[in-house]
């Protein structure tokens, strides 16, 4: 069983000392006003009548089940009458921790000035600080179970309100001074009565100032135009809108009680909460408010008195959620207000209904925008929540997946509540695999249009009717010099061993230039120089951002890449011809195909040098072998408020290996073993936030993710090509692939397609 701590101690003065009396204005009658001393509270309910339902109705019970935020590590204050600690209401409280504190709290200042116990003298009866205190924390129907609780028994004038708040400060320092109550925990004060007089006054002022502590005042039971008593200050300065009075909700639920005193003067600290004959149906559960008889009896009850304890337990709540601490008494008021609801309330006037009922599951959960931050809560560098995710390239497979840091990563809504969430459904792999990718090329009608003359050719296509991609290259000596654009997902380069296989035809499309694959358009230009025996080429290729491959919409299309490549070509014999490479890619905002948005943001740039080779050996006039390998490393990549901060060691390769065999001069056929660009080794940094301290700096969970996925995808490709009379062609392939996605548990996958183009 859970446990708490319950202090009990009884202060009265002595009926001879003057002030101004206190009285039980928190209960109101049936249907109307009585803001006198007699509680109205009926014994024995009805079986099916239970206070208990409105914490279903709050959220604060979901599935028969209570939420984790139980007031935990929070203080309620309660000033009213006798407490019956015996009652099942407050069953596991540890009174043991609270003797030293009950032997402060049992002695009061008599007439003579002297130090001793006095007998109780007061108007508050012991049903009524049960009904409250149960109200606020009991076990089975108050807001706050694990709240630790300090309850004061209330003599019959107002000294006794102020020498209550007197030894609560006394008793709540006392707690820091022991260890017991870390010094950021700031109590919640509820007073279900009516109290005037400079000393109660002064009093309330000096708790506030020397604990923080938020003041909860019961607005009164006489159906006037005002709260009456103390809560008449709660705009005043000295408690720096700390202060909420409360009026009472009617059994209806559509507006205020009738004998409750309207907002009025204070309805810009006013809330509402259920106060009239609390009674909630729940089957099975037959439970009102608890009362002092000893015999752990139920009642139900009406009155402002028994709606101010609920928006304590409420507020309670609020300040035990994980690194609420650094929230004020005002902060913590703002929330409620914020957060009440006006929907069910019949011709809602803020001078009668304040801010509305109190929604307690509104109050805790996020309100505003949520942001991640890495240094300081809710700082310029702050990233959208809202807008996390990151879609990662084919060459990373699965790895992302083992961030089990991700599962639970805090965001702060604009109060700086830290709110877990499970972000791991935030990282998603690219939305269509490499052989959707080859099925989705552009099919249709293409129109072409060329030039060929003397050292100079012009070739565009149109898909659609738009320019699909053009080419245009200059020979002048031994020199070639060319541009191209590219509109389509077919980036097939135009120099190395894939031409000779029409790469752009083939399912495995990861055999064309491997860091170009994730790109959907470029433009760029090349040159050429044939030093005699040597070819030597440059080409450039620069892609700007896209979106529409992206399984999450990351906005605006992010970054560019660009693609720099050196090759030398050169024929040791007459049936061999090898080409090195040597290149670099940059990446702005991505890397390889990955794009992140909000708290995924890759602001770093990266390069990564690549070195490769590839051939082609004529076996004989009919059959020709290739293959070709390339090898990248990335530099160290340092992203600023990002969850993936760095990215190191990062190293790829790719490669593949085939065949072409013409049978006749109109018949091929052909093979291709391929594997695409895969991460070889490399780590991630994670920086998770996971909670905040009260000066605001962000605690981070520090988690090192290997880059390497679980499998490695292998396709394996046979095609066939028909070239028939005239300008036409068809061409049939079949691809079956191992580990797709660079996956270990994805089964194998294949496909077919037949392609066919004709030229009019």
């Amino acid at each position: 069983m859970s446990t708490s701590t319950i202090h009990t101690p009884r202060l009265a003065l002595v009926a001879a000392l003057a002030g101004a009396g206190i009285l039980l204005s928190g209960c109101g009658g049936s249907g109307g006003g009585g803001g006198g001393g007699n509680s109205n509270v009926r014994d024995n309910p009805d079986s099916d009548v239970v206070i208990a339902g409105q914490l279903e109705a709050q959220g604060l019970v979901r599935d028969g089940e209570r939420i984790d935020e139980q007031g935990q590590d929070a203080t309620l204050v309660i000033l009213d009458g006798g407490l019956d600690t015996s009652h099942q209401e407050f069953d596991g409280m540890d009174l043991h921790e609270a003797s030293e504190l009950n032997q402060i709290a049992s002695t009061s200042v008599s007439d003579s000035g002297t130090s001793e116990p006095v007998e109780y003298a007061g108007a508050f009866d012991d049903n009524h600080g049960t009904a409250v205190t149960s109200i606020a924390a009991g076990r089975n129907i108050g807001a706050a179970p694990e709240a630790t609780v300090l309850a004061y028994r209330m003599g019959q004038y107002s000294d006794s309100f102020a020498a209550a708040l007197d030894l609560a400060s006394d008793a709540l320092q006392a707690d820091v001074d022991s260890g017991d109550r870390p010094a950021s925990t700031r109590p919640v004060m509820n007073f279900s009565g009516v109290t005037t007089g400079t000393m109660a006054e002064n009093a309330l002022e000096d708790f506030h100032a020397e604990t923080g502590g938020m003041m909860v005042m019961s607005a009164g039971n006489n159906g006037g135009s005002n709260p009456e008593g103390l809560a008449r200050f709660a705009g005043a300065d000295i408690f720096n809108d700390s202060m909420i009075v409360v009026g009472a909700l009617n059994s209806a639920g559509d507006d205020l009680a009738s004998f409750s005193n309207k907002a009025g003067d204070a309805s810009d600290y006013y809330l509402m909460a259920p106060g009239q004959s609390l009674r909630e149906m729940r089957e099975g559960f037959d439970e009102g408010i608890a009362i002092a008889d000893g015999e752990n009896e139920y009642a139900v009850g009406s009155g402002t008195s028994f709606a101010a304890p609920f928006v304590s337990g409420v507020a309670a709540l609020v300040w035990s959620q994980n690194n609420a601490e650094h929230l004020s008494a005002s902060d913590v008021a703002e929330i409620l207000f914020e957060t009440a609801s006006t929907d069910d309330l019949e011709d809602y006037d803020p001078d009668v209904h304040g801010h509305g009922v109190v929604d307690a599951e509104a109050a805790l959960a996020p309100i505003g925008d949520m942001d991640l931050s890495f240094a300081a809560a809710n700082d310029d560098g702050s990233r959208d929540m809202t807008a996390t995710g990151m879609t990662t390239g084919a060459a990373f497979g699965d790895a992302f997946e083992a961030a089990g840091g991700l599962s639970s990563v805090a965001a702060f809504d604009q109060f700086g509540r830290d709110f877990q969430f499970d972000l791991t459904g935030a990282v998603q792999g690219p939305r269509l695999s490499s052989l959707d990718r080859a099925m989705m090329r552009p099919h249709g009608f293409r129109s072409t249009e060329s030039l060929e003359t003397d050292g100079f050719s012009y070739t565009a296509s149109y898909m659609d009717g738009g320019l699909e991609s053009f080419q245009s290259e200059m020979n002048i000596g031994n020199v070639r010099l060319g541009v191209a654009s590219r509109d389509s997902m077919e980036l097939t380069p135009n120099d190395g061993p894939l031409d000779l296989v029409g790469a752009h035809r083939l399912l495995s499309a990861h055999t064309a230039d491997a860091y170009q694959t994730e790109w959907y358009g470029a433009q760029g230009g090349h040159m050429g120089y044939d030093a005699g025996g040597i070819d030597l080429s440059v080409r450039h290729m620069v892609n700007q951002g896209s979106t529409d491959r992206f399984s999450i919409d990351h906005g605006d299309p992010q970054g560019s890449a660009s693609r720099t490549l050196i090759r030398a070509g050169f024929e040791p014999t007459d049936d061999l011809n090898v080409g090195v490479t040597a290149g670099m890619v940059q990446d702005d905002e991505r890397l390889f195909g990955t794009q992140g948005s909000g708290g995924f943001q890759m602001d770093g740039g990266n390069a990564t040098q690549t070195v490769g080779i590839d051939m082609v050996y004529a076996m004989n006039d009919r059959v020709d072998l290739f293959a070709r390998y390339e090898h990248g490393r990335t530099n160290t990549i340092r992203n600023s408020n990002s969850l993936v901060s760095q990215v190191d060691g990062l190293q790829t390769s790719s490669g593949s290996a085939g065949f072409v065999a013409r049978a006749t001069d109109q018949v091929r056929v052909g093979g291709v073993m391929a594997q695409p660009l895969r991460v070889e080794s490399g780590t991630a940094e994670l920086s998770i936030p996971v909670g905040r301290d009260l000066g605001g700096n962000v605690a981070l969970a520090e988690e090192s993710v290997d880059l390497s996925p679980s499998g490695r995808q292998t396709d394996y490709e046979l095609f066939f090509d028909i070239e028939g009379q005239g300008d036409h062609s068809t061409r049939f392939n079949v691809m079956y692939s191992t580990e797709p996605g660079h996956v270990a548990s994805n089964p194998s996958e294949w496909g077919a397609m037949v392609t066919h183009q004709r030229q009019f």
